[in-house]
C-alpha cells in the first residue's frame, strides 16, 4: 500500500513536472524576452533622457544668450543716448555762452565723432559674445575694428580745417563726451 501511495503521488508529481515545464519554460523565456525588452526601452529611455536634456539646455543657453544680448543692447542704446543728450546740453550751453560760434561748432563735430566712437565700440563688444558662423557677429566685429578710425579722422580734420575756425580742444572734449556718458552709465542703478 505504501508503494502504491508512492507511485501514485510520484505519477502525479510527474505529471505536473511535465505539465508545468512548458509553462516554466515558457516563463523562463518570457523573462529573457521581457528582460531584452526592458533592456533595449531602457536604454531607449535613458538616451531619451540624455537627448532632452541636451536640448533643454541648447535651448536654455539660447533663450540665456539671446536675453543677455537683448539687455546689453537695451544699455547700448541708453549709452548711446547719454552721450547724445550730454552732447546736446554741452553745445547748447556753449552756443549760449561762448564768445565765438566755431568753439559750439568745433565741439559738435567732436561730438558727433565720438558718438561714432562709442556706436562702434558697442559694436565691437557684441561681437565679442558671437560666433563666426552668427551674420551678425561678423558684420558688427568689421565696424567695431573701425571705430579707432573716427579719432583720427577727427584730428586729421581739425587740424586740416583750423584755418577755417575749428578749434581742436573743444573738439577734443567733444570726442570725449562718451567718457561722461559712460560715469553716467556706471552710476545709473539697472533692476536685473
Amino acid at each position: 500500500m505504501f508503494r502504491f501511495c508512492v507511485a501514485i503521488v510520484s505519477i502525479f508529481a510527474i505529471q505536473n513536472v511535465f505539465a508545468f515545464a512548458p509553462i516554466q519554460r515558457n516563463r523562463l523565456c518570457n523573462a529573457n524576452k521581457l528582460s531584452l525588452e526592458l533592456s533595449s526601452p531602457k536604454d531607449d529611455f535613458w538616451d531619451l533622457q540624455k537627448k532632452l536634456a541636451k536640448d533643454m539646455s541648447a535651448s536654455t543657453e539660447k533663450s540665456l544668450k539671446q536675453e543677455q544680448m537683448e539687455k546689453y543692447r537695451e544699455r547700448a542704446g541708453l549709452f548711446l543716448g547719454d552721450i547724445f543728450y550730454f552732447s546736446s546740453l554741452i553745445f547748447s550751453a556753449l552756443w549760449c555762452f561762448s564768445s565765438s560760434v566755431f568753439t559750439p561748432i568745433s565741439y559738435f563735430f567732436g561730438a558727433g565723432c565720438g558718438l561714432a566712437y562709442s556706436f562702434g565700440l558697442s559694436k565691437y563688444v557684441e561681437s565679442l559674445g558671437g560666433s563666426v558662423d552668427a551674420q551678425e557677429s561678423v558684420e558688427a566685429a568689421g565696424l567695431g575694428q573701425a571705430r579707432f578710425a573716427f579719432l583720427g579722422l577727427l584730428i586729421i580734420l581739425v587740424g586740416k580745417f583750423r584755418t577755417f575756425g575749428l578749434e581742436e580742444i573743444p573738439a577734443i572734449l567733444g570726442f570725449f563726451t562718451y567718457q561722461l556718458a559712460s560715469l553716467s552709465q556706471a552710476l545709473r542703478e539697472f533692476e536685473d
